[in-house]
């Protein structure tokens, strides 16, 4: 029975650290497009939302400070809108 020599062991070592960095790339980018979709998500709820209450008051939502939603518009979000996620809000 031949036995592994130590070259062959951090040769194999080698080659799995080189696949698994090949990898690291498309899992951040992944991790990534689903922030986006969420982020898209969220703007999208917020301007159906701003829709309804333009469609119900004749006028848009009063203006509010950056990082704020309007009353009126906070009201009409679906159920369980956070509209703060990790690393954006």
């Amino acid at each position: 029975m031949k036995r592994m020599a130590t070259g062959d062991t951090v040769i194999g070592v080698a080659v799995s650290a080189l696949v698994l960095a090949s990898l690291l790339p498309t899992y951040r980018a992944r991790a990534f497009d689903g922030v986006v979709e969420s982020a898209i998500a969220d703007v999208e709820a917020v301007r159906q939302a701003t829709t309804r209450v333009r469609a119900s008051t004749g006028s848009g939502p009063t203006a509010v400070q950056r990082g704020m939603v309007a009353v009126g518009v906070s009201a009409r979000l679906p159920a369980g809108s956070a509209l703060v996620r990790g690393g954006f809000s």
